[in-house]
């Protein structure tokens, strides 16, 4: 009982294919590397909207780049700004420290 399978038809490949290519590519964009300061920073806004006692607004010290403080109510943040209660964002990137009063 040897059942033979049919023929199959295979088209004769004369030419050349061309779709095959090599291809390289590299990335010229450096790799920025936060500072650490930047993480203390974040670490430390992080840590005040975490902390058991903040429920809708924290008072805190906030020391920018140009050696200014301010006393502000904290009240959110996005990526890139500390939102405080008078609808005034601050940059995170300018914040050198920050302290909970």
């Amino acid at each position: 009982m040897k059942k033979d399978l049919p023929k199959i038809y295979a088209n004769p490949t004369n030419k050349k294919f061309t779709n095959v290519q090599e291809t390289y590519y590299d990335r010229m964009v450096e790799e920025v590397k936060p500072k650490a300061n930047s993480i203390n920073i974040d670490k430390k806004i992080n840590e005040i909207f975490a902390s058991k006692d903040f429920v809708y607004k924290k008072e805190a010290s906030i020391k920018l780049h140009n050696n200014l403080e301010i006393n502000k109510h904290v009240i959110g943040r996005n990526d890139h700004y500390l939102l405080t209660l008078d609808n005034e964002p601050i940059l995170i990137s300018d914040i050198l420290d920050i302290n909970v009063q």
